[in-house]
């Protein structure tokens, strides 16, 4: 047994000595030789290939979290404005309470004015929106471990409230137009 012919040792691939059989060539052996690298070729760029489309699909569902991250950022950085402009505004300066509300509604051919009670918004002490349907006096056990004194003084308190819009000068549509 000898060496292979030194063609046969390119590119580091090594292949296990191969006498000449009588009869035999180098030149089929070559051939023979050829073709395993061959196929050995082809298998090797059958596996990049996968390996490549994998790549590619993880490249565009990587791509698509980037776009949702880009979207998300900019959804905070929108929501991170508006909490510096809400700080800006002192929580002192928002607030809401029960006020008489003046409003027209039509009945018909005729032109009404409806008094209610409003839940009512400000903004710097000035009343910027208000709960368009008086409110009701309704208290909710949502827990239902309230006792009935709780649900009795929660009432309380909301009537208490409601009865100060009577000292309140009363509000009309116009004084939330902008």
């Amino acid at each position: 047994m000898g060496k292979p012919p030194a063609c046969t040792r390119k590119m580091g691939v090594r292949f296990s000595p191969c006498p000449l059989k009588k009869g035999s060539s180098m030149s089929s052996y070559l051939s023979k030789t050829i073709a395993e690298m061959s196929k050995k070729i082809s298998e090797l760029e059958e596996e990049l290939e996968v390996s490549l489309g994998h790549n590619r699909q993880w490249a565009v569902a990587y791509e698509a979290k980037v776009e949702i991250v880009k979207k998300q950022a900019g959804e905070i950085e929108e929501l991170k404005e508006e909490l510096k402009q809400a700080k800006e505004l002192p929580c002192s300066k928002r607030h809401w309470n029960y006020r008489i509300v003046s409003r027209q509604e039509r009945c018909g051919e005729n032109l009404t004015v409806q008094y209610g009670i409003h839940e009512v918004h400000y903004e710097n002490d000035v009343p910027v929106s208000y709960v368009p349907h008086p409110e009701p006096v309704v208290t909710h056990d949502d827990s239902y471990i309230q006792t009935y004194q709780h649900t009795v003084d929660d009432l309380r308190t909301i009537l208490n409230n409601m009865l100060s819009a009577l000292e309140k000068p009363l509000l009309t549509e116009k004084d939330f137009e902008k």
